[in-house]
């Protein structure tokens, strides 16, 4: 092969490295930045809604909703058994009873985003954790009580960065009922004192952010650190147009899932890459009162660039793994023009 050739092949084989390094690079900032890379992570796990997906009762749950199976550890039943008192007769009681349990110590340090263990040693232990990984210790005790339960989100300028809470169904009740252990509250409506659901919640704030029906029931007094209802309803209001339901209550399966854990070592990013390639992150869906436009919309052409770049990062390093191969191939001898 000539000098000229080798040189042409070999920048035209920097030049397509380059591009793909970019495009490899352009992608982690956007999936590792928090706002960024949570609406790129709903973009990739959103899925169209209709108003049965959020009207179901426990044991009627749609097919394609991740239930967990799997019995919890031992760390964490203890620990239920320790947060349920025996006033714990309603479900009501056992959800506040949880939230006064997981939320009873001070708060400090950055989210954990972690398996359900080591965040319930963190949070426990070094007062660290953020919204996310309180509504997954709920799902996670929830799960160890026979409390049906499920998390949902909100975004703050769309479906990205927000908030994380929870629902569980109370059966005597015969409804789901909104709860949030971080900020330990949950509302009722101001005149039947009966609690509201999330979708309920949503409806109100929508309708009026100042809607007097709307009452704040703090769980723990000392733990309520938005520290008044008009704050409570105000930081909520910011985010009702953005309300969304995560399909999915499977915190234990997907702690235990071996490829999911093993990504879990090497990058955060990379553990959510994997685990929604293989099914295990729960997809989301919009509440029917969410905003249905730009904000979806925002989310698909954030899911076709993403794809996009998946796409040309995939094909172009096919490209550079055959121009390698067939450069070795000329190269060899006895194959082709002998090299010079």
């Amino acid at each position: 092969m000539s000098t000229v050739r080798r040189l042409t092949n070999r920048r035209a084989q920097l030049c397509l490295f380059t591009v793909l390094v970019l495009i490899a690079v352009v992608s982690f900032s956007v999936a590792s930045s928090k706002q960024f890379g949570a609406l790129a992570r709903n973009s990739l796990i959103w899925a169209p809604s209709i108003a049965a997906d959020f009207d179901w009762a426990p044991g009627h749950a749609p097919s394609t909703y991740l239930r967990e199976l799997s019995e919890a550890p031992p760390v964490i039943v203890q620990a239920t058994a320790s947060a349920l008192t025996s006033t714990s007769a309603t479900d009501l009681q056992k959800a506040t009873d949880v939230g006064r349990f997981v939320g009873d110590n001070p708060r400090h340090g950055k989210p954990i985003q972690s398996d359900t263990l080591t965040t319930y040693k963190q949070v426990k232990q070094n007062g660290r954790g953020y919204c996310a990984d309180y509504s997954q210790l709920f799902l996670a005790f929830a799960n160890s009580a026979g409390l049906p339960a499920r998390e949902w989100g909100f975004g703050l300028h769309g479906f990205d960065a927000g908030h994380a809470f929870n629902e569980f169904y109370a059966r005597d009740l015969e409804k789901w009922v909104f709860i949030d252990i971080f900020h330990s509250f949950y509302v009722v409506d101001g005149k039947s004192r009966l609690p509201l659901s999330a979708l309920e919640f949503q409806q109100r704030l929508l309708a009026n952010s100042a809607d007097q029906s709307i009452e704040i029931v703090a769980i723990a007094a000392s733990q309520f650190d938005l520290h008044t209802p008009e704050r409570a309803i105000a930081y909520y209001a910011r985010g009702a147009r953005y309300f969304y339901l995560l399909w999915g209550d499977n915190v234990f399966s997907y702690d235990n899932h071996p490829v999911v854990k093993w990504a879990s070592r090497l990058s955060r990013s990379l553990e959510v890459l994997v685990a929604v390639m293989w099914g295990v992150q729960p997809q989301i869906r919009i509440s029917p009162y969410s905003d249905q436009g730009e904000a979806v919309t925002g989310l698909k052409t954030i899911r076709a660039l993403l794809l996009g770049a998946a796409a040309a990062l995939f094909l172009g390093s096919l490209a550079l793994l055959a121009q390698l191969i067939a450069h070795r191939s000329h190269d060899r001898p006895g194959t082709g023009r002998p090299s010079r």
